[in-house]
């Protein structure tokens, strides 16, 4: 009586099957269909009332107690428009983007920021990175992306 064992072809079509499957993943993740870590994180922020990607973060009473640090004005609407900027119809500039926010020293500055934003596009700064001020599936960051700016903002202070 023979040995049955794992058949070789099976072993090969379900290896092929399972990598076939992540790659598909991995591209509707990066066009936008699905969400991934990082647009999960966002879209806790996005719903989060206290979050400071809320222009009202940097108002709140707990900021003004704690002398929040702001950017300037002119500063603000410098940044703003460079991440407007950094997204075109054929290609998002993230090295842009991470130029501003690597220079923001706390969670206020954010908030302030977001607040600046929203005044001169009429749009929500975290909304606009996430969809590129477009309708197109993979317009805005990447997955990624976005993952790498919400960990440098969380990594922040609040205020000081």
């Amino acid at each position: 009586m023979a040995k049955k064992g794992i058949d070789i072809n099976t072993v090969i079509i379900a290896g092929t099957a399972l990598a076939g499957i992540l790659l598909v993943r991995r591209i509707l993740i990066r066009t936008g269909v699905l969400q991934g870590k990082g647009g999960a994180t966002v879209q806790r922020e996005i719903e989060n009332p206290f979050s400071p990607w809320k222009p009202t973060f940097y108002q709140a009473p707990a900021a003004q107690r704690a002398g929040a640090l702001l950017i300037k004005v002119a500063t603000a609407q410098e940044y703003a428009k460079t991440i407007h900027d950094a997204f075109t119809v054929f290609q998002d500039d993230f090295n842009a983007v991470m130029s501003v926010f690597s220079q923001l020293r706390t969670q206020s500055q954010l908030s302030f920021l977001s607040d600046v934003f929203s005044k001169m596009y009429k749009e929500d700064l975290l909304s606009f990175l996430t969809d590129g001020g477009g309708i197109l599936p993979w317009d805005g960051l990447s997955d990624t992306n976005l993952e790498k700016l919400t960990d440098l903002v969380n990594k922040l202070p609040k205020y000081k």
